[in-house]
């Protein structure tokens, strides 16, 4: 990187985040939290807004905000290893402040939703694999969390889950050797009489 290269970045990086700050001060970025358990709520803001670009709303389909796909990620990380923790948090923070050096100049939250999907599709096919690994786990990260919602289930034809809903009638006993081991990809130990 050259001297003029880096005086830009770190021009823009500063105009950048002095104009974050006045959104902020402002409270014009910051959607309202519910009560938080591991994030602060402009983490909360950005994987909110980030949920609502992977999830769309569609036919028939909740939308990543409706389902409330940021608030259940906080639910779930807020016993995590703290390691982990600052790895999602640090992600999180890349990805809100990440237009600025892209040439906007503004936050990820304050950007309008079709800038929000052509930043996303920008670090999906980023050269930078940092950017790529960003893009991926905050992809899944989503995914999985959105399709744990009870909300979505419905919408992709499952019922939800069977066990203590559904009674079958058979018992254990009559079901001979499904009862003996039901999943056949995990290898059962006996020892004497009794299963291990």
């Amino acid at each position: 990187m050259t001297r003029r290269e880096f005086l830009l970045f770190t021009t823009t990086l500063a105009l950048g985040l002095l104009n974050g700050a006045g959104a902020r001060v402002a409270g014009a970025a910051v959607a309202a939290a519910p009560a938080l358990r591991c994030f602060n709520q402009r983490e909360w803001a950005t994987l909110d807004a980030l949920a609502m670009v992977f999830w769309p709303a569609a036919a028939g389909r909740p939308d990543g905000r409706v389902v409330g796909v940021a608030s259940a990620c906080d639910r779930l990380f807020e016993g995590a290893h703290p390691g982990l923790q600052r790895e999602l948090k640090l992600a999180l923070w890349l990805w809100e402040w990440g237009p600025y050096l892209h040439g906007e100049w503004c936050s990820f939250g304050q950007l309008s939703m079709a800038s929000r999907v052509r930043y996303a599709e920008h670090w999906r096919t980023s050269a930078i694999g940092l950017c790529r690994r960003v893009f991926v786990a905050l992809q899944r990260l989503c995914a999985m969390v959105y399709h744990m919602q009870p909300a979505t289930w419905q919408s992709m034809g499952y019922d939800g889950p069977w066990v203590g809903r559904l009674d079958v009638g058979l018992g254990l006993d009559s079901q001979g050797a499904v009862a003996v081991n039901p999943n056949p990809n995990v290898l059962s130990v006996w020892v004497g009489d009794g299963r291990q």
